[in-house]
């Protein structure tokens, strides 16, 4: 039995959902759990920046902690999450709040800190390219750690024989890179909602009856063929007449 065209539709548009989160949970699965990397390995600087400060280092270490943290619970939950609605919340708070530990332990710095802003790009360029979502819901964090890390580094990271200039020319760089990679995606999703809108189309074997040319629809009840077809696809009828209806019925009023 032939499947009616409006369930086909949603068939397809769900289907097509449904491959979409899949797709995005694994790519923000992926990019939190690379997070999880560059943390590890600057616990070593941690311990040159702050090895006479137990106090210092205590915390630092234990803020580094939650960082590790946050993208390992990110990755169970990008791997529970089903819904769209869930996925946005999830990438959504998860960045957020990767982005106030990554502006934390920046504001932990010795006054006039050198060291480059190295880790801190990589979260950048994870909230950009890695956890897509709704474009204004995903600007919010790496906009806001931006602008915490050009705000630090233009006063008390200022110096040390840096190049502040650079850093914030670099930062700015990669958040104009990642907008354009989310308005690019939104116009490609935005086109394929389009094709799926196109894809609105009768198939299957429609019940029509022989004399009136009424369809029966799938829950019993005929209906005029022009009201079957408008119901479910996004087509309009315009009436006319044929030439060979003209010839038969109107041959004398020409």
């Amino acid at each position: 039995m032939a499947l009616p065209a409006q369930v086909q539709v949603r068939d397809v548009t769900a289907v097509l959902d449904d491959r979409r989160i899949q797709s995005q949970r694994k790519l923000a699965g992926a990019g939190l759990a690379l997070l999880s990397i560059p943390s590890l390995w600057f616990i070593r600087t941690d311990f040159e920046l702050y090895g006479h400060d137990w106090t210092r280092l205590r915390q630092r270490l234990l803020l580094r902690a939650v960082l590790i943290a946050v993208p390992v619970a990110g990755v169970l939950v990008m791997r529970a999450v089903r819904t769209r609605a869930d996925y946005s919340r999830a990438v959504f708070w998860l960045g957020l709040l990767i982005a106030a530990i990554t502006v934390g332990l920046n504001l932990m710095r010795p006054t006039g800190s050198g060291l480059p802003l190295r880790s801190p790009l990589l979260v950048l360029a994870i909230l950009y390219f890695a956890m897509p979502d709704e474009p204004r819901r995903q600007l919010v964090a790496p906009l806001s750690l931006s602008a915490g890390l050009v705000a630090m580094r233009l006063t008390f990271l200022y110096g040390g024989g840096i190049d502040s200039g650079g850093d914030v020319v670099v930062i700015v760089a990669v958040n104009a890179l990642g907008v354009l990679v989310v308005m690019r995606r939104v116009r490609l999703e935005a086109v394929t909602n389009d094709v799926v809108g196109e894809l609105r189309a009768l198939r299957g074997i429609i019940p029509i009856c022989s004399h009136c040319r009424k369809v029966r629809s799938e829950v019993g009840d005929w209906q005029q063929l022009e009201r079957y077809v408008h119901e479910r696809s996004d087509a309009m009828f315009s009436h006319g007449i044929c030439p060979d209806c003209l010839e038969e019925h109107y041959k004398d009023e020409s």
